[in-house]
């Protein structure tokens, strides 16, 4: 009988080892099998259900009018037929209503404001507000806040911006002071910024070099009325001859940037 090859018998003992150690890296890796009895597991955290918070209610503003409250829906709503001037329309049962707190411009004073407020609200539906103790205008026409539907995208149905505020602020249009001191500063403030903005605008555009069309009505220009002032009339210089003529009344100042 041949003795069996001691290299064979050294394989046979490698791979032996080699199952040895396998063995024993899978037991450990396993874990539960090699803890002790008393060993307990640590609880499981579980993140808290997450809660989302109802929208806060919409506060409608209790004081007068000021064009900037989103949240007062209970004007009476109406839908446009017409365009007559920047700052007046008709309505499809036969009113015309002028805005409140806004001078309109004539078509010979500025040709692109009436475009504008059609536009604006052209053939669509607004929500009309009153002023107490101011109703009609000298024309009777109805003297009425209005706002009209600015994002029918985000908020369909909701009556949230200010067609005199736009007005103003695009220059079409200049604030007159018949309305509730919070509407009126509202407008100044509309008005000036469109001002600032314009100006800012204007001038990228020139160093563009191109035109952009200006203002109607700025804070240091206002258009040419398409009428005679009547307040425009000469006196004689009496005690002041130095004073030009019409300044005793005013007449020679009305309007005047220089004065």
């Amino acid at each position: 009988m041949t003795p069996p090859d001691p290299r064979i018998a050294k394989r046979l003992l490698i791979g032996l080892g080699a199952v040895v150690v396998i063995a024993a890296v899978v037991n450990i890796g396993s874990g539960t099998e090699s803890r002790s009895a008393g060993y307990v597991a640590p609880p499981v955290v579980t993140a808290p259900p997450t809660t989302t918070r109802p929208p806060k209610p919409c506060q409608v503003d209790p004081g007068p009018y000021s064009g900037q409250d989103k949240c007062n829906q209970t004007g009476e709503v109406v839908t446009v037929s017409a365009v007559l001037d920047s700052a007046s329309f008709t309505t499809t049962d036969g009113r015309t209503v002028r805005l409140l707190g806004v001078a309109p411009l004539s078509e010979k004073e500025c040709d692109r404001a009436a475009p504008y407020l059609r536009n604006l609200i052209g053939d669509k539906s607004v929500m009309l507000f009153t002023e107490p103790g101011r109703d009609k205008d000298g024309k009777g026409k109805l003297l009425r806040y209005v706002k009209y539907i600015s994002d029918p995208v985000n908020t369909p149905g909701k009556y949230t911006a200010d067609v005199g505020y736009e007005i103003v602020e695009a220059g079409y249009g200049r604030p007159e002071g018949e309305t509730n001191w919070r509407y009126q500063n509202w407008l100044e403030i509309g008005f000036q910024l469109g001002d600032a903005k314009h100006a800012q605008a204007k001038g990228r555009a020139e160093y563009d070099g191109y035109q952009i069309d200006d203002r109607c009505v700025t804070r240091t220009r206002e258009p040419e009325p398409d009428y005679d002032d009547p307040d425009d009339v000469d006196v004689p210089d009496v005690d002041r001859p130095n004073l030009p003529d019409g300044a005793l009344t005013g007449g020679f100042c009305r309007r005047k940037w220089y004065c």
